[in-house]
């Protein structure tokens, strides 16, 4: 297969699909396999399909002989059926271990907006750490139990309700990271707002026309990896018959450099055997028993290590004859002589001043510290003025002491014993480098016992009693010279006595040899030459037997060298169709993003910056920074960081052709009151089409969405409270609570029940629809009257309502309002009463009177 080039590249065809197809035909007829399959079922191949196509690539590459049939060019490919399955959430509850979360809550998710709002503690997060855990989202954190709680911390836990398909699920999380099909879903939080603006980030999803390149490239790795498996696999070992075969033959070589370029016809000429083979080779061994047999050869053999004692005798016997022993002699009785002033002039300088005789030990104590000292000099740590054991400052008199310590230790007789000891080694150094070790090996058989009574020649028995004598003579001066003990010259005359003798057996051996060797070259050539024929015949026998095995050997080391040249060719297969993928994505996704991206940051009035597209193995990543190349977060404050942030996740969001639930956790931290609403906008015009799940404890947040979604029935609202644990979980309509149209049915709700009871159960409907009615009227004034210029939960007066209020009927609205308020404080018990009002019950009449007149005024001031 041939590298593509970039303008092969951009030749391609632009749909991905056919771009992919003719990818795969220029390509071999593996790669053509795998893009099919790919092609044909929008899926990664089954584990019997990868083994078929591995199969493929090694019969294609000949390392098997062929059995399949070839694949053909790949046709203009279908277009997959059907769409990505719609993925939404339903519910979570038996929360366990995770935070401090209370027991039995639960959550119902509504295929448009969630919204759970709450205050810092009460257990948001918890909930919020389980999607974006069991998502593996950017910014997932480990989850923790309760910290405060006694015993073993419970083990996080949750079942997780959600629809694939249309059809239902519930999962069981263990707390797990990652767990499919909930890695579809898209969450941003705090810590992944950094990510969106600074880092390289690869796209969360990928369309399914391009996910085509993601699924070749995982089989085409997948092939890479069976490729190299089967490499590491082929481990063969060519010690074990490269034993069997001598050094010093011809076919050594070729079995010792065995490998993936060895020539087996060229190796397979030595398999060839005489006819005689089997007579030969025990002639041969029959010569060659003779020839090893031969006394001469003995004989040389002996006298050739004879003559290295002999000459290793003679070499001693000069130099220790040569020793200057009244030097030596001299040298020690001076040296006993300066040792005994030292020792009077130790006991004259310390007897006095130590605890005890100044002895050896006392010797060895004071040059211990010298030592010490002179390293520490040399380091540059040494501190005179203080002890080199204990460290302390050092006074006067210890000062001193340690001055004589130095010059004990450093003066005349200190270095005329120094120049004395370097004397004696220069003198004994000679002997001391002369060895003896071949003469005592040879000695040595005579000191062992033995049981037969073998008569020796005279003439051996005096030179091994002459060298036994030797080695004896060595000792004693040894000895002498490790004890300092004077040297006698006898010792010295009788090793040069020995001397003369060696000497001349030495050169009687020296002759003897000499004439064996002249008399004996033919022997010793016809054995080298008949030992070299007999190793070739064995080796040629040995290749015959171990043919089978050295082809395995070259076999499997040709196939490891070839398998690991096609596993680097992968390499290229992989770039290539990651510049394919990059074209693609290039096309469908960069274009497309940068489009969507640009229009959300004009949407949050986010700052302008550059988009770079770049990829790496088949993926499309981006990368944003402002001029000059600089990272975003080194100039933009926290608050522009964010929505830029934001910005790049909901053009993430709307890019995908998958409907997966998109989840905001405390989204507008930073953010001020302006770009709170125009975040809010943005998520409400996702949810029309996605479901959306919105933690936060933002009131300007929530009281946006809410309006924003006051006439739909795609937000569901939670509160989230400690009131019974953290993470309690309430159901509303939002932090105000009621809507008019709410309240409304509930009025009338109260009233039919009360028609349908009597006593207190009747006054108790009766008070439950009052206290509606003074919301409603709030409410009303609120929402309508006003025209919501000043609404709870609202950052700004809304001037520009003012128009819409209808004056000419305030006054008769405010009236008819103000009215049934006032009835309705007195009847409700937040409100306290006087004394003589509390036995008066509100009549149903009375009610039902307020309640026509309330509507009434309503209807009348929505009027034109």
């Amino acid at each position: 297969m041939d590298e593509m080039t970039e303008q092969d590249v951009e030749n391609l065809d632009p749909d991905p699909r056919l771009a992919l197809a003719q990818w795969a035909n220029r390509n071999d007829e593996w790669v053509r396999r795998i893009v099919r399959r790919v092609l044909d079922s929008n899926t990664e191949l089954s584990d019997s399909e990868r083994a078929l196509t591995y199969r493929l690539f090694l019969e294609e590459k000949e390392f098997d002989d062929r059995s399949l049939q070839s694949e053909p060019p790949l046709t203009n490919p279908t277009q997959p059926s059907g769409q990505p399955e719609p993925f939404n959430l339903t519910r979570i509850s038996n929360v366990r271990g995770v935070n401090a979360l209370a027991k039995g809550e639960h959550i119902d998710f509504g295929l448009g907006l969630t919204l759970l709002f709450g205050e810092n503690g009460a257990g948001k997060t918890g909930y919020a750490r389980i999607l974006k855990r069991i998502a593996g989202s950017r910014s997932a954190d480990d989850i923790l139990s309760d910290v405060n709680a006694e015993g073993n911390p419970l083990h996080a836990s949750a079942d997780i309700d959600y629809v694939l398909g249309g059809t239902g699920h519930s999962h069981h999380w263990n707390g797990n990271q990652g767990e499919p099909p909930f890695t579809l879903m898209s969450i941003f939080d705090s810590p992944s707002a950094q990510l969106h603006v600074d880092s390289e980030l690869r796209y969360t999803y990928r369309p399914a026309s391009l996910a085509i390149f993601d699924r070749v490239n995982i089989e085409i790795q997948n092939i890479g990896g069976r490729i190299e498996e089967e490499r590491q696999s082929l481990s063969y070992d060519k010690d074990p018959v490269l034993q069997r075969f001598d050094h010093g033959t011809t076919i050594y070589p070729y079995v010792e450099s065995l490998g993936p370029t060895t020539d087996l016809t060229e190796l397979g000429k030595f398999l060839e055997l005489p006819d005689n083979a089997d007579e030969r080779e025990k002639e041969l061994e029959s010569m060659i028993a003779t020839l090893r047999a031969d006394v001469a050869g003995q004989q040389i053999a002996f006298k050739s290590k004879f003559k290295g004692v002999l000459e290793e005798a003679v070499s001693y016997a000069a130099v220790a004859g040569k020793f200057n022993a009244r030097d030596y002699n001299a040298t020690l009785n001076e040296l006993s002589t300066m040792h005994g002033h030292q020792t009077t002039l130790r006991d004259s300088l310390f007897a006095a001043d130590l605890p005890s005789d100044p002895d050896a030990m006392w010797e060895t104590f004071v040059r211990a510290g010298q030592d010490y000292r002179k390293h520490l000099e040399t380091q540059g740590a040494h501190d005179d003025t203080r002890c080199l054991y204990c460290r302390q400052v050092l006074n006067t008199n210890a000062l001193e002491l340690i001055g004589r310590y130095r010059d004990y230790l450093e003066g005349q007789i200190a270095k005329d014993i120094d120049t004395l000891e370097s004397l004696i080694q220069t003198l004994v150094k000679p002997v001391h480098d002369s060895s003896l070790i071949a003469v005592r090996a040879h000695c040595k058989p005579l000191d062992s016992d033995s049981d037969e009574d073998i008569p020796v020649p005279t003439e051996q028995a005096e030179q091994m009693e002459a060298l036994l004598n030797l080695t004896g003579l060595d000792e004693m001066l040894r000895q002498r010279f490790a004890e300092r003990v004077t040297i006698d010259e006898h010792i010295l005359l009788q090793i040069s006595g020995i001397g003369p003798r060696v000497e001349l057996w030495l050169s009687v051996v020296t002759a003897e040899l000499e004439t064996l060797r002249v008399q004996n070259p033919d022997r010793e050539k016809s054995l080298a030459k008949n030992e070299n024929e007999l190793q070739e015949l064995k080796g040629r026998r040995e290749l015959n037997r171990s043919w089978k095995e050295v082809q395995g050997i070259v076999a499997a080391a040709a196939r490891q060298e070839c398998l690991k040249s096609e596993r680097e060719a992968i390499s290229n297969v992989l770039r290539d169709l990651t510049n394919l993928s990059n074209k693609a994505s290039e096309q469908l996704i960069n274009h497309n993003f940068e489009e969507i991206f640009r229009n959300e940051c004009e949407e949050l009035r986010a700052p302008s910056l550059q988009l770079d597209f770049f990829g790496r193995q088949g993926v499309s990543q981006r990368k944003k920074t402002l001029q000059g190349n600089i990272t975003p977060s080194r100039v933009l404050s926290e608050g522009e960081q964010k929505v830029i942030a934001i910005a790049d996740f909901l053009a993430e969001a709307r890019m995908s052709d998958n409907l997966v639930p998109v989840v905001f956790d405390d989204p507008v931290s930073s953010l001020d009151h302006r770009r709170i609403g125009e975040v809010a906008r943005r998520i409400a015009d996702l949810a029309s089409n996605h479901q959306v799940v919105v933690f936060t404890h933002d009131i300007w947040l929530v009281t946006h969405l809410l309006d924003l979604f006051e006439k739909s029935d795609r937000c569901l609202y939670y509160q989230v409270t400690d009131d019974h644990g953290k993470g309690t979980v309430t159901a509303g309509t939002g932090p105000r609570w009621d809507t008019i149209s709410r309240l409304r049915a509930k009025i009338n709700s109260s009233i039919a029940d009360a028609k349908k009871t009597a006593g207190e159960e009747r006054d108790s409907h009766i008070r439950d629809a009052y206290d509606s009615i003074r919301s409603w009227c709030e409410l009303f004034v609120e929402q309508e009257v006003l025209a919501k210029v000043t609404e709870r939960y609202q950052p700004n007066v809304r001037m520009t309502s003012l128009s819409q209020i209808n004056v000419p009927k305030l006054e008769i609205t405010i009236e008819s309002v103000l009215s049934v308020f006032e009835d309705a404080c007195r009847y409700i018990e937040a409100h306290s009463q006087p004394l003589q009002t509390l036995g008066v019950a509100p009549k149903l009449s009375d009610l039902e009177e307020d309640w026509e007149r309330l509507e009434k005024c309503r209807i009348e001031y929505r009027k034109d």
